[in-house]
């Protein structure tokens, strides 16, 4: 049985690092063929992440149940676990490497992905031997509880990509939104200042320097912070941010919200809603798979659709966002 348990972890290593070589290989370019593997490939990541997961909290919830006394079969499980987390791991990055070919995130944020992925693969991988050693009958107990921490920082690194895999899919902060002051605080995620109105002067030329209430005349709130930034930051920035500008476009300062994205399409022109790109997208029925938001999101409500539109008429005038926000 403890043979075939081994067999069984190296086999199935073997069998997850073979699909990443196929895989690694079909996304390749294919010179000028329209069909992509990225495209098709990418969007299977947010399936197979879940695994490694699930595999590296089995291999700590087993260290746990076996804390006092810990038989061979289940040190041999555990290293099969872990064996399953590595394939998994690798597995899940090469579907993140197709997805991230796409662009439209936020380097930086990606690039933290990316490292603390590869961390958990290394992490596990010097895990496998070192529980051989640790969890042997008569192992030192410092070597015991050396190991145990690897395992507990393997778990702690997998959460951390988890996070920031959250934050490139679902937008800046998208598990610690919600979180206690003090714990965003320590995250160095504390609440952002929202955007405030900015005067008449600075509406129409454009600008998009910081203000505070007192520069804005200590005006009332506008359609703007009112209506349009809560339907754009609750349905659209996600996906439109600053760490996520899926078809390159932008919605989170003036300045890129009329810039063009992939389209080339002119997004917003000031007083010309019917000109607009970005209205006659959020006009598509949702059957329609040029929709914003795409069929499956929350779309905009009839309401918003109209204060859009009002709003575009007014000349598109953004409230000034504080720089810490950006």
């Amino acid at each position: 049985m403890h043979s075939n348990i081994e067999s069984c972890g190296r086999s199935g290593g073997r069998g997850i690092l073979a699909a990443f070589v196929l895989i690694a290989a079909s996304t390749v370019d294919a010179g000028a063929a329209e069909f992509r593997w990225s495209e098709f490939l990418g969007p299977f990541h947010n399936v197979i992440l879940h695994y490694p997961v699930g595999f590296v909290t089995m291999a700590c919830l087993l260290e746990l149940f076996a804390w006092r006394s810990m038989s061979d079969d289940i040190r041999r499980v555990i290293q099969f676990t872990l064996w399953l987390t590595i394939g998994s791991t690798i597995l899940a990055a090469a579907l993140g490497f197709a997805r991230a070919a796409d662009g439209g995130y936020n380097e930086q944020t990606l690039d933290a992905h990316k490292i603390y992925g590869i961390a958990v693969i290394v992490l596990a991988g010097v895990a496998i031997p070192m529980a051989r050693i640790a969890l042997k009958e008569g192992a030192s107990p410092a070597l015991r509880w050396g190991y145990r921490m690897l395992l507990l920082t393997t778990f702690s690194i997998m959460g951390l990509t988890g996070h920031k895999g959250g934050d490139l899919t679902h937008g800046a902060g998208y598990l610690t939104k919600h979180a206690p002051p003090v714990l965003r605080e320590l995250l160095g995620e504390a609440e952002k200042p929202r955007p405030v109105v900015e005067n008449a002067a600075q509406a129409k030329a454009g600008a998009a320097e910081p203000l505070t209430q007192a520069d804005a005349g200590g005006a009332k709130p506008d359609l703007f912070t009112t209506v349009i930034w809560p339907a754009f930051e609750g349905k659209c920035v996600k996906c439109h941010g600053a760490d996520k500008h899926k078809g390159d476009y932008r919605l989170d300062t003036r300045e890129f919200a009329l810039t063009p994205g992939e389209s080339e399409k002119k997004p917003i022109v000031p007083g010309k809603p019917d000109e607009s790109h970005l209205m006659a997208l959020v006009s598509l029925t949702e059957e329609d798979e040029d929709v914003m938001p795409p069929s499956g999101k929350e779309p905009l409500t009839a309401a918003e659709k109209e204060a859009l539109r009002r709003w575009i008429l007014e000349g598109a005038p953004y409230s000034a966002v504080s720089e810490s926000s950006k």
